[in-house]
């Protein structure tokens, strides 16, 4: 027991990524300005990441916002082909991020049952808050998605309309110059 307690207060918090992570340079920024934190074990550290990295979500989701207002401006005031170009590709950002909050969303949610013995029980109450943000964070991107979709659809709807509109013009041209046409091949044989 001895061992294994002298082991558990030499956890050390290790991580792996390719590039430089704003979140590991704001926990350093962190740990410079409050050196007694660094006490307090990797579990909380690991807290202080994960919460920065979950509110790095937060511009994004703004930017998808603002996108999406003007997107839907576009749509009914002057449609074109460029529009659904760029509402698919948003659509696709927002798939992408969807994605990427569900999955966190998952593993955070097992680590506020405390189903990870490395993750003290007076942590969890952390690891809950930072839960909530994403929650909240995943449901935002959730209305963001079905804005895109139903864009898309009034996009495509009115794009449909005015190509029936076209067809009615179509349609009575040749009304009125298939009778004529018919005449005069008639009498013209």
């Amino acid at each position: 027991t001895g061992q294994l307690s002298a082991a558990l207060t030499h956890t050390v918090l290790v991580t792996h990524h390719c590039g430089q992570l704003p979140s590991i340079a704001a926990l350093r920024e962190h740990l410079e300005k409050h050196p007694d934190h660094a006490e307090r074990g990797p579990d909380y550290l690991f807290h202080l990441v994960l919460d920065i990295m979950v509110d790095h979500y937060a511009p994004l989701l703004d930017h998808v916002d603002d996108a999406l207002d003007k997107l839907e401006e576009e749509v009914f005031t002057r449609p074109d082909e460029s529009l659904l170009v760029r509402l698919l590709a948003l659509k696709r950002t927002i798939v992408v991020v969807r994605k990427t909050l569900v999955h966190e969303r998952e593993v955070l949610a097992r680590m506020c049952r405390g189903e990870f013995k490395l993750i003290d029980e007076r942590e969890v109450v952390y690891y809950r808050n930072v839960y909530d943000h994403l929650l909240r964070f995943t449901e935002l991107i959730e209305v963001s998605r079905e804005t895109a979709m139903d864009l898309m659809q009034t996009l495509l709807a009115s794009q449909a309309n005015k190509l029936n509109g076209i067809m009615k013009v179509l349609t009575m041209i040749s009304v009125t110059i298939l009778p004529m046409s018919l005449i005069a091949g008639v009498y013209g044989m």
